[in-house]
């Protein structure tokens, strides 16, 4: 997927890196900024945004990072009231509001949040839900870290298809026709363009086209951590 406009000076270009990646379980963390901070990866379906936390959040305390992907908080909405009414999106909302208020305590005690979202620009409810996440550390000092994931289309489809996704229990995009549709009509949405200064707001962009590790090791920069490697 080609990068939008106004993106290219925060992109970081897996492509330009060719140094083999070792395997993430000899990597060592060191820790080089301290408290806490939300995380939030946003992509379209089949970035692999889901995959990257997972591995980020295997470097990271274990008792003090909390993973939330979004489709946990989707698919049981699903289950009850399935399509996408306005009841639904209202039932939504209802379920996020707890969490994330949850999610704000944590991130004021110094944990570290990671999250998942597929937000695009022009889409009322997208940019509603965008607020959402910036009220977790409104009027906080706590950073909202946002990066927006981007991919070629080619490894974007691949994925999409990759048996692992179309068999999962998730409410996840499976079909590449509308896929195509998706990232043809809307672009990621800009967060820097809908905030103020009651918000610690940070945004880069990721080229996710390559390796996990790759695109692992370059996030966990991007977030505040550097590594060392050690191999055991």
């Amino acid at each position: 997927m080609a990068i939008p406009r106004g993106d290219e000076d925060l992109v970081v270009n897996n492509s330009a890196y060719h140094t083999p990646i070792p395997p993430l379980l000899e990597i060592k963390l060191c820790q080089n900024t301290s408290g806490g901070r939300i995380v939030v990866l946003n992509g379209f379906p089949g970035t692999g945004k889901l995959t990257i936390l997972k591995r980020a959040k295997q470097l990271l305390p274990a008792d003090t990072t909390c993973l939330l992907d979004n489709h946990l908080l989707i698919d049981p909405v699903v289950a009850v009231i399935p399509g996408r009414s306005d009841e639904h999106h209202e039932l939504r909302r209802m379920v996020r509001a707890p969490i994330f208020k949850q999610l704000r305590n944590r991130a004021q005690h110094g944990d570290i949040i990671l999250m998942t979202a597929c937000l695009v620009e022009d889409n009322e409810r997208d940019a509603a839900f965008l607020q959402e996440h910036l009220d977790i550390v409104r009027a906080t000092d706590v950073p909202i870290i946002w990066i927006n994931a981007h991919c070629d289309r080619a490894s974007l489809e691949e994925r999409i298809r990759s048996p692992q996704r179309c068999q999962g229990s998730k409410t996840k995009l499976t079909d590449v026709r509308i896929l195509r549709d998706l990232v043809r009509e809307h672009r990621l949405i800009q967060p820097l363009n809908k905030s103020d200064g009651s918000t610690r707001l940070i945004f880069k962009a990721l080229d996710v086209s390559g390796p996990v590790e790759l695109s692992v090791n370059r996030l966990m920069g991007i977030i505040g951590f550097q590594q060392g490697m050690e191999v055991e």
